[in-house]
């Protein structure tokens, strides 16, 4: 992996639901490390945002999980403005493919 952020342990017991953001990433990468900063300090005042992993293989295949309180919190971050605004360079420049999946927590155990 060549790729990686937040991998240090996080408290996730207030987690109800992850999304997963699972990308490939294109060649033209000149101003994605400043938006997926820009987008880890936004996210991280969003009421509702418990942590974040992120990895990002060698060939540019990547996934990101998000952990949420509420699917309320969820929907209002994607609704917010600058989050909307780095998605739009996303889809136009960074990304060959992307998907979102929303799961709820059923389980949580840790050791």
């Amino acid at each position: 992996m060549t790729e990686e952020i937040n991998l240090g342990k996080q408290n996730l017991s207030d987690a109800k639901y992850i999304v997963s953001f699972i990308s490939l990433k294109s060649e033209n990468t000149k101003g994605y490390a400043q938006a997926a900063d820009q987008m880890m300090q936004a996210v991280q005042s969003q009421q509702g945002f418990v942590a974040a992993y992120s990895a990002r293989e060698e060939d540019g295949v990547g996934i990101t999980n998000s952990y949420w309180s509420s699917l309320d919190a969820i929907s209002e971050w994607k609704k917010d403005q600058a989050h909307q605004a780095i998605q739009n360079q996303g889809k136009k420049h960074w990304y060959q493919w992307y998907q979102v999946q929303v799961s709820e927590i059923v389980r949580h155990y840790e050791s």
